[in-house]
């Protein structure tokens, strides 16, 4: 009976599927060098947008 309900739970965690989103994968399982990475080219784009903005009020 309890090697059952043993066997009954321990499959039914292994059976739950995962919902993560795939921006929440890459950062569990990336290197370090691939974070860094994706961080710059991140970093890089949004400063070069906000330097985009800035200059667009600007100019008026």
């Amino acid at each position: 009976m309890f090697k059952y309900l043993i066997a009954k739970i321990s499959s039914h965690k292994a059976e739950k599927k995962d919902t993560s989103s795939k921006f929440s994968k890459f950062f569990r399982t990336a290197s370090a060098g691939e974070k860094k990475k994706v961080f710059l080219d991140v970093a890089r784009k949004a400063s070069k947008e906000q330097l985009d903005l800035i200059r667009s009020v600007q100019n008026g």
